[in-house]
């Protein structure tokens, strides 16, 4: 039993990291183009700037040019195809609940996701012109290209997730800015869940290992994750706000999130038969 319980919580982190696109991915393919335009904002916007029409209209045009990169990037053969796919299936989801809300939580979540994307494409131009730091939390990413595509889709998704959120937060706006639209932040985890189920479903496709590990658990691993990433979520958010509260203390949970985020890279790259083709019987 005790090996059981070892074995249910190792997987539903692995699946967890899966739901995590809330969070703006892209990746890089090697025979695509890439442009970043000029997103220089102050760190404090005011609800007056978020309510101005043209602002709006202006974040939503730019946001809808990187997500159309996105879409084509996903159709390439680059390596980043895979992640770029599974960016573009949530923002389907994703954008049919943004479009509900008010015009204030729409413009603070759109610009938080222009700000996302532009993370990963500045390093994936870094990663191209050879010149990606290593201390780049994309770094280890780019460091495997023979990964299998499900290892680097979750990956992407930890590095983003545990390297990218705070930032995103704390570029743009400031604590009580971001207290206010916490839940708006928060609201997409149904969305963001129902884009990875074909993935996870083409992966227990290929792996009786894993199929096993879900039919045992009768599918509550799944739901572990789901409530895992959120409360990762969550603690991004809480973690930018204390960049504003308490800078040492900020920078104690910065590096114990780096190392746990190590930790999870190191045991999604370790597991490379977990998804193996299954043998088809002659």
């Amino acid at each position: 039993m005790l090996f059981f319980s070892f074995h249910w919580r190792k997987m539903a982190k692995l699946w967890l990291l899966c739901f995590s696109t809330f969070i703006i991915a892209t990746a890089y393919p090697q025979d695509a183009n890439i442009s970043i335009s000029d997103n220089s904002y102050s760190d404090t916007v005011g609800q007056g700037l978020w309510r101005r029409h043209e602002t709006i209209n202006e974040n939503s045009r730019t946001l809808l040019n990187l997500m159309q990169q996105i879409d084509s990037i996903s159709h390439t053969t680059g390596i980043a195809r895979h992640f770029a796919g599974i960016y573009t299936n949530s923002m389907s989801n994703i954008k049919v609940q943004l479009a509900a809300m008010d015009s204030g939580a729409k413009a603070f979540v759109t610009k938080f996701e222009i700000s996302f994307i532009t993370y990963f494409l500045e390093a994936c131009i870094e990663f191209n012109n050879g010149t990606l730091s290593p201390e780049s939390v994309w770094y280890f990413y780019f460091s495997n290209p023979e990964a299998q595509p499900w290892q680097l889709t979750l990956i992407g998704v930890n590095a983003h997730i545990n390297g990218d959120i705070w930032k995103g937060l704390v570029k743009n706006f400031s604590e009580k800015e971001i207290q206010y639209y916490k839940k708006n932040l928060l609201s997409f985890q149904k969305s963001i869940a129902k884009a990875f189920q074909p993935f996870f479903n083409e992966l227990m496709d290929q792996s009786s290992y894993l199929r096993f590990i879900d039919g045992f658990t009768k599918g509550t691993s799944r739901h572990y994750g789901e409530w895992l990433i959120y409360n990762w979520r969550l603690r991004q958010i809480n973690m930018a706000m204390l960049y504003f509260q308490d800078k040492e203390k900020f920078e104690q949970r910065f590096n114990s999130i780096q190392r746990k985020k190590h930790k999870i890279d190191q045991i999604i790259i370790r597991k490379r038969n977990w998804a193996q083709p299954v043998p088809r019987k002659a």
